[in-house]
């Protein structure tokens, strides 16, 4: 490839031509925008950790990192730069794979995380990115939907306060919740109350007036009881 077309498709930071057209009006519009997400991102990305199986702390900081990183870097306003559930799941394949090994969980997380970010730079600077349409849809729509499944299966465990499995097949994991749920029935009320008021909550909030965050209401009622206890 010669050398002035390498040049050309070097990625450009966008923000600066922003910052050139940059308001007061802006700001103001930017700041509700941010606190709105803020609210959105805060319970979501602690979910995520939990997925992922690190502690929830780390999920703030990986959210607040990529959403830092993809506003100075990303290529576009509209382009989400944050964890995701289908990210959490892969994570903990990973991590759930390399637990026997004694490593720990968080150093795999960094060290994935770098492995990622080159791979992705290599695809950027090369234009690669297109190789995503020869993906069908079905793939997508079958990854997308197992994702799902394996996260409400791993919730529902948590909610009836079942014992960890670390395997990495789901399918072993839910058989063994389910043996544990049916023959050593050993429910966590603290569990299944917490949930159901979280789930209330959210309802609640739903039908009184549709645009209220519900759940940011269920992560202060839950913050709340923590820091009580």
């Amino acid at each position: 490839m010669p050398l002035d077309e390498l040049k050309r498709n070097q990625p450009k930071l966008k923000f600066i031509d922003t910052l050139k057209n940059y308001s007061t009006g802006k700001l103001t519009s930017d700041l509700l925008a941010g606190l709105t997400v803020a609210l959105l991102a805060i319970p979501q990305k602690i979910a995520y950790a939990l997925i992922a199986g690190l502690p929830p702390i780390h999920g703030i900081y990986a959210g607040g990192a990529g959403a830092s990183f993809g506003a100075i870097f990303g290529s576009s306003r509209y382009h989400i730069t944050a964890p995701s559930g289908t990210y959490a799941i892969v994570v903990a394949g990973v991590l759930t794979s390399v637990a026997p090994l004694g490593y720990s969980p968080i150093i795999v997380a960094v060290y994935l995380t770098f492995l990622v970010g080159i791979i992705q730079l290599f695809f950027s600077f090369f234009k690669l990115g297109n190789l995503s349409n020869f993906v069908s849809l079905s793939v997508i729509n079958g990854f997308i939907t197992g994702s799902a499944i394996i996260i409400i299966g791993d919730q529902l465990a948590k909610i009836f306060g079942l014992t960890a499995v670390k395997s990495p097949y789901f399918f072993s994991r839910a058989l063994e919740y389910l043996v544990e749920l049916i023959y050593f029935p050993r429910l966590s009320i603290i569990s299944l109350l917490f949930a159901g008021a979280g789930m209330a909550t959210v309802i609640f909030c739903r039908l009184i007036n549709p645009p209220d965050p519900g759940y940011c209401f269920d992560l202060a009622q839950r913050s709340i009881t923590g820091f009580s206890n």
